[in-house]
């Protein structure tokens, strides 16, 4: 359940995170009358039924974007090719910030059983794998997190791009051109991150802690503190140089 916002927003970005994990069986919008009686409130609402993916993909179906309707109401396309899903109908009403779409109810036929028949149009089943696709999930199944891999980052192993999520990380299904661009991204944060921790171990060593109030002091009028970075890299030795750098060069490559 949530805001027809998660379908209806101009930015794409939710919808097609939603997209790559997960797949859209059927959505249903609620008209803004559905929860007044409880809450006391008039608002558009949207039933979303999703069937988890057992890998990451890179998908963006017709439903991540939005399209307008015979009325030029914009809208998400999945209500526009389903019209049957929408209890009531969507309709231009005065806002706090202008002119907003919003689902009216339909009178002459009860709200229950309106919701009872689009709700019957959502089909999911669960679908058995095939033999090659359960030896292919055997030997690319899920694996423990490494604790240095942050939580829902991509990370590198054997050669295969991982996603973290909680506790395991997920192998990732995209095309292979897609997969070597987050490889080469993955390297360069690496190398990123490595430069950063040895300038901050050399900055720390001269002037203590970077968050001491001293240091706080001196840089508040930054207006970018909160990523701070000391370039003091000519203080690492000849040899540390040359390997980071090499780093950067060869994750900077793989992205050409």
């Amino acid at each position: 359940m949530t805001s027809k916002g998660t379908m209806d927003k101009k930015s794409p970005a939710v919808r097609k995170y939603l997209a790559q994990r997960a797949e859209l069986l059927g959505a249903v919008r609620l008209p803004n009358t559905a929860f007044k009686e409880n809450a006391g409130t008039e608002v558009t609402s949207d039933i979303l039924f999703f069937k988890k993916r057992d890998r990451m993909m890179d998908l963006e179906p017709d439903w991540v974007h939005l399209g307008e309707n015979e009325d030029g109401i914009s809208m998400n396309q999945y209500f526009i090719d389903h019209p049957e899903m929408v209890v009531g109908k969507m309709e231009l009403v005065s806002g706090p910030y202008g002119m907003e779409s919003t689902c009216l109810p339909v009178e002459g036929k009860p709200f229950e059983e309106q919701l009872r028949e689009a709700v019957s149009h959502v089909v999911g089943e669960i679908e058995p794998a095939g033999l090659d696709e359960q030896e292919d999930d055997l030997e690319r199944e899920a694996i423990q997190a490494d604790p240095s891999v942050k939580n829902d980052s991509y990370t590198v192993v054997d050669g295969d791009v991982y996603y973290r999520e909680n506790s395991v990380m997920k192998p990732v299904e995209m095309a292979d051109t897609m997969l070597e661009r987050i490889k080469g991204m993955v390297a360069l944060r690496e190398a990123t991150n490595e430069l950063i921790a040895y300038q901050l171990e050399d900055f720390t060593k001269k002037f203590g802690l970077i968050n001491s109030r001293t240091n706080k002091r001196a840089f508040n009028q930054d207006a970018v503190i909160g990523t701070v970075l000391v370039r003091t890299s000519n203080e690492l030795t000849a040899t540390q140089q040359k390997e980071l750098e090499q780093k950067v060069i060869d994750a900077l490559t793989r992205l050409e």
